[in-house]
Formats: C-alpha cells, structure tokens, sequence
C-alpha cells in the first residue's frame, strides 16, 4: 500500500513539473505498464528529460498536500468515486472514456486533440466516440482530432488503509 501511494506521489509530481501533458502521459503509462510501478519510476522519469532529483524532491515536499488537492478535487467531480481510475474527457465521464482510458490511454488523449503531436504518431485507434456537449447537442470525435483539444482527467481514488488513502489526478 505504502509502495502505491509513492507511486501515485511520483505521478502527481510529474504533472506538477512537466510543461508539456504529452510528456507526463508517456512517463504515466511507462510506470503503469510495469508489473512494479514504484521501481521504474525513476527510469520511465529520467527516460523522457525529467531530472529525477527534482521528483524526488518534489514527493518528499510536496507529494501528499498535492495528493490532498487531488483528492478533493476528485470528490468535488464526482461525489465519490466508485471504480478507479476515473477518467473525464471536457468535462464527461462515460463507459467508453473508461475502456479507452485503461486500454490505451495515449490514443484516448491523441484522438481528442485539435491537432496531430509526435508522441501521437502511430497511437491513434481511428474510430469515432459520439458523446453530448454542454448544449447537448451530439457531437462525434473522430482519431483526426475533428474537436477542439480536451481536457482529460484521470483520478485514481484507492483506500490503502484507514490513515493513508490515494488519490491521483493527471490532467491531460
């Protein structure tokens, strides 16, 4: 439990310190594609520019208040989360969002941006997510990036025991 929430503290304080989201995205999905996230989290950091000395630092100043603001603002969302990782694309959750998001992750992000990336070369998955606006009024989001650039957030509300629960956020 201890080992998750380091994990969770490292990938919270690399969305506070990377200035690009795709950046953070790539570190994110390196750390979770490992069977043992907590050990290559210092490699999948330094493999795309970061400085691990600054995340480090980051986690032992910083990492539990931005836990804190994760939280709350996962509960503010949402009332309470049922299944983790909760993600929101602008603003909505649905099943599919969910799918996409603990299958591939990158493609979800890239297929919602107004404009094609190079860390999104190769990820896009070419289909069509139909989802309502504001307005609601339906709107259909093709991998050509046919809408306006999201904002995804991931949340990842896990209890690990009655004084230390998990909370990320990764906006995307």
């Amino acid at each position: 439990p201890l080992v998750e929430c380091h994990s969770n503290m490292v990938q919270t304080c690399v969305l506070n310190h990377v200035e690009e989201t795709l950046t953070a995205v790539k570190i994110i999905a390196c750390m979770s594609r490992s069977p043992d996230p907590h050990r290559v989290g210092r490699v999948c950091v330094e493999k795309h520019g970061l400085q691990w000395t600054l995340i480090d630092a980051c986690v032992t100043d910083k990492g539990k208040l931005y836990m804190l603001e994760v939280g709350k603002k996962a509960w503010s969302i949402t009332g309470g989360v049922g299944n983790v990782p909760l993600v929101t694309v602008q603003g909505e959750m649905s099943y599919a969002i969910q799918v996409e998001a603990q299958t591939n992750l990158l493609a979800l992000v890239c297929d919602h941006m107004k404009q094609d990336h190079k860390a999104c070369a190769g990820s896009h998955n070419k289909t069509e997510t139909s989802s309502s606006n504001e307005s609601g009024e339906d709107h259909t989001t093709t991998s050509h990036g046919t809408t306006t650039a999201p904002k995804a957030t991931v949340t990842d509300a896990s209890a690990q025991d009655d004084d230390h629960n998990a909370t990320r956020r990764r906006s995307v």
